[in-house]
């Protein structure tokens, strides 16, 4: 048997399914991050900054504007659960974002933000950063809008950890 081949094939396979997995002889050493991103935890920064963080999304029916519907998008700390360490809120009257990062946090906060037509086409891409313990709010519009948005338009929003990959998922809110 040619454990070469082997080991390099073990090697191909973990390094294809679990990101910095490693082996040595025939063993799979994995990063304790595969295993809890695997969990359905997040977790960045250096070693000595590392933090896992819990994501959370959520829509609501707009009070103040019709058909609207409102999102929040969250990462908080293990071991802070319900506060906000990480946060972007879109808000459908006015079209407005609202962004939010923890004074403690090691990095700054990134914003995106993406808009499409009733039909589901793409319109615009916009991103925004947010310093360590700022908050920041945005008056959506695209061009031919000053703004405002037009009734009915998707906008999806997320925020990351710095410019790490550590970001909740998409949430979509109507304007």
């Amino acid at each position: 048997m040619n454990t070469t081949r082997d080991e390099t094939g073990v090697r191909k396979v973990a390094a294809a399914l679990i990101p910095g997995a490693k082996t040595i002889r025939r063993a799979v050493l994995v990063p304790a991050a595969a295993l809890l991103a695997a969990a359905g935890l997040l977790v960045t920064g250096s070693p000595a900054q590392a933090a896992t963080y819990y994501s959370s999304v959520k829509t609501y029916e707009s009070s103040r504007d019709s058909g609207g519907i409102d999102t929040s998008a969250i990462l908080d700390k293990a071991g802070f659960r319900g506060r906000t360490d990480y946060g972007v809120w879109f808000y459908a009257y006015g079209e407005t974002v609202s962004m939010d990062v923890e004074s403690d946090m090691y990095s700054r906060g990134k914003v995106t933000v993406v808009i499409y037509d009733r039909n589901g086409q793409w319109v615009d891409t916009q991103k925004y950063t947010v310093g360590i313990g700022a908050r920041r709010e945005i008056n959506l519009d695209i061009p031919g809008y000053t703004n405002d948005l037009p009734e009915g338009y998707g906008v999806y929003t997320k925020i990351c950890v710095g410019l790490s990959d550590t970001c909740t998922p998409y949430v979509r809110g109507n304007a």
